[in-house]
């Protein structure tokens, strides 16, 4: 049902904004236009009490065809769109044939099938047996031009982070070239020697370089 979002018996609420409404809607003016048939929805609805709220009536479009526009592009409203296909590696190859990757969903009663065709999906995420669930603790995300970078679980942190990479020379220490090793410590206090033969040393500075000696 679409109503109040905040309802227990309610599934779906309102859209965003009044502009987005009318855009959603006219895609699915845009599918039936070219071909598409409408199975259900489609329409405005004015649930009590919410009269004048931005909402729309679940939707399906059935009879598309990939070359449509309302399948190229990212509808963003509650449109589902039907299309057919012959077996797997057509329906990779299909699925794959876009600009976009945010999400995929597969249905299969196979899991080790399921894995597969998962790998195989160009999308920053895939649900198998249901769709759209998003755990604070799995990375959520998409690919292409569906996004970059990653919002929940530790991943999130790599747009708040900077790596650092800290060149050590090492050529020239001790009491003649090459004649010393080295030791290089870290503010965990690890310790690393770099042998007779070596002359530099590579220290990611995620554990921030602070001191460095010759060995006796």
């Amino acid at each position: 049902s679409v109503g109040d979002p905040m309802a227990p018996d309610v599934d779906m609420g309102a859209l965003i904004s009044a502009p987005h409404l009318e855009k959603v809607l006219d895609y699915v003016q845009i599918g039936i236009a070219k071909g598409a048939e409408l199975a259900t929805g489609g329409h405005r609805v004015h649930p009590q009490g919410f009269e004048d709220g931005y909402f729309m009536e679940p939707t399906i479009l059935t009879q598309c065809r990939d070359d449509m526009r309302v399948v190229r592009e990212e509808i963003f409203g509650p449109v589902m769109l039907v299309l057919t296909f012959a077996d797997e590696a057509e329906a990779i190859a299909r699925a794959n044939a876009t600009d976009f990757g945010l999400g995929a969903g597969l249905m299969t009663r196979d899991l080790a099938r399921g894995h597969r065709v998962a790998a195989k999906l160009e999308s920053g995420n895939v649900w198998i047996n249901t769709y759209n669930l998003l755990p604070p603790g799995l990375p959520f995300s998409g690919v292409k031009h569906s996004g970059f970078g990653r919002e929940n679980s530790h991943y999130s942190l790599d747009a708040y982070s900077e790596v650092k990479t800290t060149y050590v020379q090492l050529k020239g220490w001790g009491r003649s070239a090459g004649a010393a090793s080295s030791k290089i410590c870290c503010r965990r206090r690890d310790c690393w020697a770099a042998s007779k033969s070596t002359r530099s040393l590579f220290w990611p500075a995620l554990t921030n370089v602070w001191a460095a000696s010759p060995m006796a």
